[in-house]
């Protein structure tokens, strides 16, 4: 259930992000409103409606307790009600994200008609697929959103392509946090963005992008001016994978499936050093 927990986790923050995304605000507002509904004792609130709608099958409701007596290396979140009802809330997303696209669909459908206080909408199925319910509106309009705004997306995004992609085999969810930490952080980011320019020809406006998302980083710690080349370039890469998530599906996956095939070669690599 953890492992599941993790998926439901960055697929909920996803939904969230991309659905307040947009009109473009103040990234402060933006982040504090997404920090609202993504904390424990909002999707614990959640959740009870949820549960008290029967939404959920007998199934589901298995996944759920599972996902609430599942075990946490935090001694706060083990006795924190709030945190193993937040815990199993994201256990039931990650489950139907990863074995049944339409109950997840249904389930998010529902989310967003309570987030929106839409009682109507709530009673009655929604035709929205899973894919429109994760990005942004149909009315956003990427070139009057910030280089912010999309790498706030791109992050997400890029986090959500990592996890599921460790997910699986099974291991110690220390193992796998260890292993998405590395990927995600702003050093191997930077890498990988000079290997993708080099072997992936970019538009134009991808340039332009790209040229945003590092002119838009302003550092905000020490470390993070210690390494400001490095996050300039992860700043870079995700707000390019903002805008064309936004902008472009399909060159969004071009691109996400070059990741992938990158990540591939660089661990057929390891594994033949290691041998």
């Amino acid at each position: 259930p953890t492992a599941m927990a993790y998926i439901g986790d960055i697929v909920y923050e996803l939904f969230v992000r991309s659905k307040y995304v947009w009109p473009p605000r103040k990234m402060s507002d933006l982040q504090q409103k997404v920090v609202g509904f993504v904390r424990a004792e909002y999707q614990s609130g959640l959740l009870d409606k949820l549960v008290e709608a029967c939404l959920l099958s007998p199934k589901e409701e298995q996944v759920l307790m599972r996902g609430r007596n599942s075990k946490t290396q935090s001694r706060y979140r083990r006795n924190s009600p709030a945190y193993q009802d937040s815990t199993a809330f994201e256990t039931v997303l990650g489950y139907l994200y990863i074995t049944d696209v339409e109950r997840c669909q249904v389930l998010f459908n529902w989310i967003d008609a309570y987030l929106d206080g839409d009682d109507d909408r709530m009673n009655i199925p929604s035709t929205t697929t899973l894919d429109e319910l994760l990005r942004p509106p149909i009315m956003s309009n990427v070139n009057q959103m910030s280089p912010a705004d999309l790498a706030f997306i791109g992050d997400v995004l890029y986090e959500i392509f990592i996890r599921c992609r460790h997910v699986w085999p099974p291991r110690k969810t220390s193992d796998m946090q260890v292993q998405v930490v590395s990927l995600v952080r702003a050093e191997y980011q930077s890498e990988l963005l000079v290997e993708l320019t080099e072997s992936f020809p970019l538009s134009t406006m991808e340039m332009q992008a790209l040229s945003r998302g590092r002119n838009a980083f302003k550092p905000t710690s020490a470390n993070q001016r210690a390494l400001i080349r490095e996050f300039q370039d992860a700043n870079s890469l995700k707000a390019l994978l903002g805008y064309l998530y936004v902008s472009d599906q399909y060159r969004c996956e071009d691109m996400l499936n070059w990741i992938d095939a990158h990540l591939m070669r660089q661990q057929q690599q390891k594994q033949l050093k290691d041998n």
